[in-house]
C-alpha cells in the first residue's frame, strides 16, 4: 500500500498513549505547520494547548515550562535563585532593606538595613510594586545586578553577582511569656524539620513549656516536609495521612520515629489561607489530639500533584490523588462543599458545641470535632481581625526613620525600649489622636524592622494580636483538660 501522508504512516507505527486523540493533536500541529496562511510558532502553540488542557482539569493541574519546573524543584528543596538575599518592606513607595541573609551576596557587598533600593540596572524603583522589585533581583547564579542604593541621603552603586540563597520555613521564633514560645511557620520545604527543631530547641533553652505555632498564611509546600514535622509530635507507626485516587492505590504515611516532642501544650493558629501540606500536618495533630487548633477554618486543598516530564525538561503537573486525615476525613473542598460555620458561632467559640447530626468526626481518642467536610475546622473559632484603615501611614515611618536614623539606632537597643518609647508615642498620637493600640504596635513594628531586626516587627504586633492573646489565655486556663487535648 502506498502512503501519501508520511506523518500518518509513521504515526500508525507509534504507540500513542492518547490513541486517536493523540493522533488528532499530532495532525493538528502538522496541518498548522504545513497549510496555515501565515508562519506559525508551533512551540508556542503546543505550550498554549498544554496549558488549555490543564485548565480543563482542576485549579492545581498546570503545564510547567522548564524554568517553572526548575523553580518548583528549588522551592521544594528549600532553596531558590532569589538573586542577592535581601528582605524588603515598602514604605512610602520606596523599598527599604530590612534583612540580609547570612553569607549572601548582599552581605558580602556590605548592603545595610535601612538602605533604600533606588535603581535596579538603571531603572528607578519609585512606586514599583515590591513583588516586581523582588523579581528583578532574581536570576541565575553568576549573573550581575547593578544596584543603586540610597544611604543617609547619598547614592551608592553596587555590582552584585547573584547566587543561590536559602528559602526559609521558620519566619521567626521568640518567647511570648516566660514559659510560652512562639514559632511562625510560613511554608514547608525539605528543610522545614531542621529549621523547626533548631527554633524549638532554642526556645526550650529559654524556658518554653508551651508553644504557639502560627500557621496563618501558610499555604503549604512539600508534602513530606509536613509528614516529617508531624512525626516529631507522634509515636512511631502512628498514621499521619494517607493518599488515594481513582488510578492510584491507597498509600499510608506513618511516623517512622517516636517524636521527641511529647510534652507541653501546643496551640496551632489557622486562617483561610492555611492550606495543602499545612492541612496535612494540622489534620494529624488534631486527629491525634496533640494540639489545640485556634483560628478560622483552613482553605481545603487536599489534592496531590505530580510533575510528568517531557524531553525539553518541561512538564505536565497533574493532580493524581487526594489527602485523607488519619480519621479518614478528606481535606479537599469540593464545589458542593459549603465552608460556612453556624451563624451563631462567635470569636472564642468552642466549635464542638455546635455539632449537629453528621457534622462531626471523631479523633483517635473518640473526641468529637466539628466538620465541614473539608479543610480543618478549628477547636476554637477566632476569625481574622478586620483591618480598619489608620491615619498614620507608611510615610511617617519612612520620614521619621530617615530624619532620626542615627539617633534612633543609638537610643533604641531592643524591642522593649521601642515599645516603651514615649517620643514615638507622642508623635504618632499627634498625627492620629484616635489611633488604636493595634495600629500603634503596627507602626512601631515597621520602625523595629528598620532599626533593629525584621523579627522585631512580629515581636511588636503580637502584643496586640487578639488571636495570639486568645491562644495564651487558652494555654493558661483549663481548655486543654476540658476539651481533651494531650500535653
Amino acid at each position: 500500500m502506498l502512503c501519501f501522508l508520511p506523518l500518518l504512516c509513521s504515526a500508525q507505527q507509534e504507540n500513542y498513549y492518547g490513541k486517536e486523540n493523540g493522533k488528532k493533536l499530532d495532525w493538528a500541529l502538522h496541518y498548522l505547520d504545513k497549510y496555515y496562511v501565515d508562519s506559525v510558532d508551533t512551540d508556542a502553540i503546543t505550550e498554549a494547548a498544554l496549558r488549555a488542557i490543564a485548565a480543563e482539569l482542576d485549579p492545581y493541574s498546570v503545564y510547567q515550562t522548564a524554568e517553572e519546573l526548575k523553580k518548583q524543584k528549588e522551592n521544594d528543596n528549600g532553596t531558590q535563585f532569589i538573586g542577592i538575599g535581601i528582605g524588603t518592606i515598602m514604605i512610602d513607595h520606596q523599598a527599604y532593606v530590612i534583612s540580609i541573609a547570612k553569607g549572601s551576596p548582599a552581605e558580602n557587598a556590605d548592603i545595610k538595613k535601612g538602605d533604600i533600593i533606588f535603581q535596579i540596572d538603571g531603572e528607578k524603583m519609585w512606586k514599583v510594586p515590591i513583588i516586581d522589585i523582588s523579581n528583578k533581583l532574581r536570576g541565575d547564579p553568576g549573573t550581575i545586578v547593578n544596584l543603586t542604593l540610597v544611604r543617609d541621603g547619598k547614592e551608592i552603586n553596587k555590582l552584585i553577582s547573584r547566587s543561590k540563597v536559602p528559602l526559609v520555613s521558620v519566619e521567626t521564633d521568640f518567647m511570648l511569656t516566660d514559659d510560652i514560645g512562639y514559632i511562625k511557620l510560613i511554608k514547608f520545604t525539605a528543610k522545614t524539620v531542621e529549621e523547626f527543631n533548631q527554633a524549638y530547641s532554642s526556645l526550650k533553652e529559654k524556658g518554653m513549656k508551651s508553644l504557639v505555632l502560627d500557621m496563618r498564611q501558610n499555604n503549604g509546600g512539600v508534602f513530606l516536609g509536613s509528614v516529617k514535622l508531624a512525626s516529631q509530635f507522634l509515636q512511631k507507626d502512628d498514621l499521619v495521612v494517607y493518599t488515594d485516587g481513582v488510578v492510584s492505590d491507597r498509600k499510608d504515611y506513618h511516623s517512622k520515629i517516636d517524636g521527641y516532642i511529647q510534652n507541653g501544650k501546643v496551640v496551632i493558629l489557622t486562617d483561610g489561607i492555611t492550606a495543602s501540606a499545612s492541612e496535612v500536618f494540622i489534620g494529624a495533630m488534631q486527629d491525634w489530639d496533640k494540639a489545640l487548633v485556634l483560628g478560622a477554618p483552613t482553605f481545603g486543598k487536599g489534592l496531590i500533584q505530580q510533575s510528568y516530564g517531557f524531553n525539553d525538561d518541561s512538564a505536565l503537573r497533574l493532580t493524581i490523588g487526594k489527602y485523607f486525615r488519619p480519621s479518614g476525613q478528606s481535606v479537599q473542598r469540593s464545589k458542593e462543599t459549603t465552608m460556612i460555620l453556624p451563624s451563631h458561632v462567635f470569636a472564642g467559640s468552642e466549635t464542638s458545641q455546635f455539632i449537629e447530626n453528621e457534622r462531626f468526626h471523631k479523633t483517635n481518642s473518640g473526641r468529637k470535632v466539628f466538620s465541614l467536610g473539608a479543610g480543618i475546622v478549628p477547636d476554637i473559632f477566632y476569625p481574622v481581625q478586620r483591618n480598619v484603615p489608620m491615619k498614620v501611614r507608611y510615610k511617617f515611618v519612612a520620614g521619621y526613620f530617615a530624619e532620626n536614623k542615627i539617633e534612633l539606632q543609638s537610643r533604641i537597643q531592643n524591642i522593649d525600649q521601642l515599645l516603651d518609647d514615649k517620643e514615638v508615642d507622642n508623635i504618632v498620637g499627634q498625627l492620629d489622636q484616635t489611633i488604636s493600640d493595634k495600629h500603634r504596635a503596627e507602626v512601631k513594628g515597621w520602625l523595629a524592622a528598620l532599626v533593629l531586626h525584621k523579627d522585631d516587627y512580629y515581636r511588636s504586633i503580637v502584643k496586640q494580636d487578639a488571636i495570639i492573646l486568645e491562644a495564651i489565655k487558652r494555654i493558661k486556663d483549663d481548655t486543654f483538660d476540658r476539651i481533651g487535648i494531650s500535653y
